[in-house]
């Protein structure tokens, strides 16, 4: 079947499934660097660089435990759930973006912001599971049915979406640099007369992750320090109040505390779902993003 005999209907469903499929494999790939992220975040540690702090988690608590598994299944959940209900709705967004403001990175940027924010809120439980195990850690990464759980007796839906607000924005401003950085390295890629491929979609995830992770690593420290910082016996009473304690304590500059690891982090799942989502289109009749 062809992309003109597919309905739209199919087209949502072929665009949902090879996002998700795409981002939990990523995230499986890359938990340890995720895992390590959130830790340097929380955690706070006395080390002042990320790689000696890496050393001392996997010298005390092993690989496996320490990194690899913490919140692994919660992480492949949010992130395909995440990804594949962004895809579902991008391309639409985009098209009657374009249609009244024309065809640009800022308005692949806008469409990447909505459905990133919506499809975030939407999966706020299952990220706030994985940050809880991931601070826990300790092999922790196949309990997220009873993390989940927990986190309902303790406060039912008001614990579920805790920090929901930051998370939205996080990952409305994660969608937003990823998709507009994407567009921007393809548009400037093909100027150059550069044929779409594997070393094409793998240059334009690098420009995806670069911005992704300048626009997201505010909302994202804030976010992980409101959630992960309950486990710690420290509940903010806000996401502004938690927002207000992180630059109290370290000046506006906290905000991008883990910049490096936050790069570090999406560059590989970018790399990886990003190319395969291509690629994973091209085999059911979708063709390439635009």
């Amino acid at each position: 079947m062809t992309l003109k005999e597919d309905s739209v209907t199919t087209q949502a469903a072929k665009r949902a499934g090879c996002a998700a499929a795409s981002a939990a494999i990523a995230a499986a790939a890359t938990n340890p660097l995720e895992t390590l992220r959130v830790k340097w975040q929380v955690l706070r540690p006395s080390e002042t660089s990320v790689l000696s702090f890496a050393a001392r988690v996997v010298r005390s608590e092993g690989f496996a435990n320490g990194l690899a598994l913490p919140g692994v299944v919660s992480w492949m959940v949010a992130m395909g759930g995440a990804f594949g209900g962004r895809m579902i709705f991008y391309e639409p967004v985009r098209t009657a973006l374009e249609g009244v403001a024309g065809s640009s990175p800022a308005i692949a940027s806008a469409a990447g912001l909505g459905t990133g924010m919506f499809s975030n809120g939407l999966l706020c439980p299952f990220f706030a599971c994985k940050t809880r195990l991931q601070v826990r850690g300790a092999g922790e990464g196949a309990s997220m049915a009873p993390e989940l759980a927990a986190m309902w007796r303790e406060g039912g839906l008001r614990v579920l979406y805790a920090g929901s607000s930051a998370l939205m924005v996080r990952g409305g401003l994660i969608s937003a640099g990823q998709l507009g950085g994407y567009d921007l390295g393809k548009r400037t890629l093909r100027s150059y007369g550069m044929p779409e491929g594997p070393v094409f979609h793998l240059t334009c995830s690098l420009v995806a992750a670069g911005s992704a992770a300048v626009l997201s690593t505010p909302p994202d420290v804030v976010l992980n320090r409101f959630q992960g910082d309950a486990v710690l016996g420290v509940r903010h009473v806000s996401v502004p109040a938690c927002t207000a304690a992180v630059v109290r304590e370290g000046g506006v500059l906290a905000l991008w505390r883990g910049i490096g690891p936050n790069f570090a982090r999406l560059a590989p799942v970018f790399l990886v779902t990003l190319p395969l989502f291509e690629q994973l289109r091209r085999l059911v009749g979708l063709g390439y993003m635009r």
